[in-house]
Order: structure tokens, then C-alpha cells, then sequence
């Protein structure tokens, strides 16, 4: 890991140019369009229930009380929705801005463990990933969710470099606080899967015993004011059938079962995230390699490896499946893509050159797969919508594999 380098004052703009740039990628045109995800019209309904019946404790949905996700995303919509009216703009700017925030701490994170020009490149690469640009354009919270975890992730690192014990207890202390917003934002996922990875990463190094007690336990007393305070509020209120629905149902039958009738097969996020990060999923391959023969001797790489290997394993075990639950692989695979790349054009390195040229020929074969997989699915998934986008669709097929043709042969 190199960690935080000294740059000059003109380079330090860079990052918030880079996050400024992605904001403005996100908002334009937000407003078009109406609320067409049944998500984000349900969620922006929650909004405004807050705003009508002046209770930000207990959410409501169509006049009934609504324990299927904490709050912190709909006090921010029901906050802008009071202040400017329930708009489109409203209920959508949040994800807009968080994803600018994603985009900045991906650089930072990236810098952290390599130095500023390949976390540039990082962040470049995340927001232009299909799945993370739709979501942050949608206004639904997996992307704050993401950006918290991220968040907690970046402080765990600080904290693997820092030069005194105060300062090591004081990064872990803001990871706990950024994981208990995550879990006021989406639930106890914001600190179980950064827990398993970097648990996991401390096992493989050898160093758990010494992390565990460099934690601040008292970090875990944060997180619990912060993240689980309104599941304890929200039990004392309405009882077993608030427990039952929120944590019995939408926890653990989420994970152990099938919630809404979203099934699927133990391969399902293999295409989602070929598709999700396209059109930087042609270079994950080999970047998974490159940071595989690098695992054993430089922690970096095992973390980066460790990220998004136990994320798809965790969301390909759970029974209940969704194209936006693997939405956290997507930073760090940008991470690692952007190292990759790093490696191939500015330190002169034969190996990664060679992986990134084998990226060429990934690239035709998940163009070429999206547009036989939409071809082939569309009608079958979705005909109405299909014949209504059919017109619009086939011209983008074209400059999509040939676009593919030309950066390959770049």
C-alpha cells in the first residue's frame, strides 16, 4: 500500500473536478421521465408520508405502517420534497449526489493504496460503469448504501497505516460511524460484509488477534446509536409485528428464502455484473488475474480480491435475487481495473500489458452477449416494453459491437 502521498496544491482539485464532473453526468435531465420504477414511486410515496403526517419515526405506505427499510433515504427526499415540492428532481437528487460522493471516494480510497493518477482513472471508471450510472439517476438508496460502506472501507484502511494508536482507534471509529449510517440507510448489511471481508483479510494476513484489539469498542456503541437506535425505537412501538416483518421477513427470509417473488439461480450475478460494469467488465478478467499473482505478496490486492469475491459469493447464496443487491462490487472493481491499467501504461509492466490486451477480446464477447441476451430476453421478460423500445433499441445494437470492434482493436 502506498498510501496518502504529498501532491501539489493544483493536483488536489482534481478529485473534487472529477466528482463534480460526475454530478453534472447524473443530474442532467434528471426530471425527465416519470418515476417509472415501482421502487422509486413506492419510496417516494414513504417521502411524503413523512411530510403529511409529520412522523419520521414510523414510515407509512398507502396509510399503513411500512417496516421494510430504515429511513435515512426518506428523510432526505421527504427534506427536499418539503422544501421544493415532490418532483421528479427531488426524489431522484439524492442518488445524483451520493454518486458524485461514490466517485470521490473511490479516488480516495484509490489513492490511499496506490497514489492520486490511478485513483483518477478509478473514479473515472466507476462513473461511466452502466449499473452505477442508472442507479445514481434513480431514486432509490442503494447507491448511499454503497457510498457508506465504501466509506467504512476507506476508514479501515487509514487505520491498517496509521503511524500511532490513537490515530488507528480514531479511523476505526468513523468506519463504525459510517457503517451505522449505511444500516439507517439499508439495514445491518452495511457492517456485516465490510466485517467479512475485512475479517477474512485479517485471517489470510495472520493479524486478527492484533486488529481485534486495536478496535475501539466503543466504535460498536456508535454503531448502535446511530444504525440500530430506530429498530429499537420502531420495537418498542408497534412490538412483535414490526420485529417480525423488518427483521424476521425482510433480514433473514430475505437472505434464507424468497421475498416478493425474486428468485433466481446461483449463476445470476455472473451476467448482472458483466453487464452492470460494462463496458469496464471486459477488463475485470484480467484484472482479477493481475491482482491474483500479486495476492500473496501484497495486501492490496488480496483486499481488492477478498471485496469481490465474498460480495458474490454472499448475494449468490442468498434465495432472494436482484440485479442492484452486487452494486457494492462496482468501486472496487473499479479499484482494481484502474490498477491493472495503471501497471500496463505508465510502469512498464509486461504482464499487465499482455492482460490488458487479452481485454480486447473480452470486450466483443460481452458486447456481442448484451445484445443477443436483450434480443433473446426482451420479448420473453418484458414484451409490451420490448415493442414499445424496439424501434429505439436495434440502432443501439450497432454502434454498441462496433464501438466494441474498435476498442478492442485499440
Amino acid at each position: 500500500m502506498a498510501g496518502a502521498l504529498t501532491v501539489p496544491p493544483a493536483a488536489r482539485a482534481a478529485p473534487m473536478l472529477l466528482a463534480a464532473a460526475a454530478l453534472i453526468l447524473f443530474t442532467v435531465a434528471l426530471g425527465q421521465g416519470s418515476l417509472w420504477d415501482q421502487d422509486e414511486a413506492k419510496y417516494t410515496e414513504v417521502a411524503r408520508a413523512i411530510v403529511q403526517r409529520g412522523d419520521p419515526i414510523t414510515l407509512y405506505s398507502n396509510g399503513a405502517p411500512w417496516f421494510v427499510h430504515p429511513p435515512l433515504y426518506m428523510w432526505l427526499v421527504a427534506a427536499t420534497g418539503a422544501l421544493f415540492g415532490f418532483t421528479e428532481v427531488t426524489a431522484r437528487i439524492w442518488s445524483a449526489i451520493f454518486g458524485a460522493a461514490g466517485v470521490l471516494v473511490t479516488v480516495s480510497l484509490t489513492r490511499w493504496l496506490y497514489d492520486l493518477r490511478t485513483g483518477l482513472l478509478a473514479g473515472l471508471i466507476l462513473m461511466t460503469m452502466l449499473e452505477y450510472f442508472l442507479l445514481s439517476r434513480m431514486a432509490v438508496f442503494d447507491v448511499p448504501l454503497v457510498v457508506f460502506m465504501l466509506l467504512a472501507l476507506y476508514m479501515a484502511v487509514v487505520a491498517e497505516q496509521a503511524r500511532s494508536g490513537p490515530d488507528r482507534r480514531r479511523a476505526y471509529r468513523w468506519a463504525f460511524v459510517w457503517a451505522g449510517l449505511g444500516t439507517l440507510t439499508k439495514g445491518p448489511i452495511a457492517l456485516l460484509l465490510p466485517a467479512m471481508v475485512l475479517g477474512t483479510w485479517w485471517v489470510l494476513q495472520g493479524r486478527l488477534r492484533e486488529r481485534l484489539r486495536a478496535l475501539p469498542w466503543e466504535g460498536l456503541l456508535l454503531y448502535g446509536l446511530i444504525g440500530l437506535s430506530w429498530y429499537g425505537i420502531e420495537a418498542a412501538l408497534h412490538g412483535r409485528a414490526f420485529l417480525r416483518t423488518a427483521v424476521g421477513y425482510y433480514l433473514f427470509t430475505r437472505f434464507f428464502g424468497v421475498v416478493e417473488n425474486q428468485p433466481g439461480p446461483w449463476y445470476y450475478y455472473l451476467p448482472v455484473l458483466a453487464a452492470g460494469a460494462f463496458p469496464w467488465s471486459a477488463l475485470l478478467p484480467s484484472a482479477c488475474v493481475y491482482h491474483w499473482r500479486r495476492a500473496r505478496r501484497e495486501g492490496d490486492s488480496l483486499l481488492l480480491l477478498l471485496w469481490m469475491g465474498i460480495v458474490l459469493l454472499f448475494y449468490s447464496a442468498a434465495g432472494t435475487k436482484l440485479p442492484n443487491y452486487i452494486l457494492p462490487i462496482l468501486p472496487v472493481a473499479a479499484v482494481a481495473v484502474a490498477r491493472l491499467c495503471a501497471a500496463a501504461l505508465w510502469e512498464d509492466d509486461g504482464r499487465a500489458d499482455a492482460l490488458l490486451r487479452w481485454s480486447g477480446a473480452v470486450l466483443l464477447a460481452v458486447a456481442g452477449f448484451l445484445v443477443l441476451a436483450a434480443s433473446a430476453l426482451g420479448p420473453r421478460q418484458a414484451p409490451a416494453q420490448y415493442e414499445t423500445l424496439r424501434p429505439q433499441l436495434r440502432p443501439l445494437a450497432l454502434p454498441v459491437v462496433v464501438g466494441a470492434a474498435v476498442a478492442a482493436g485499440l
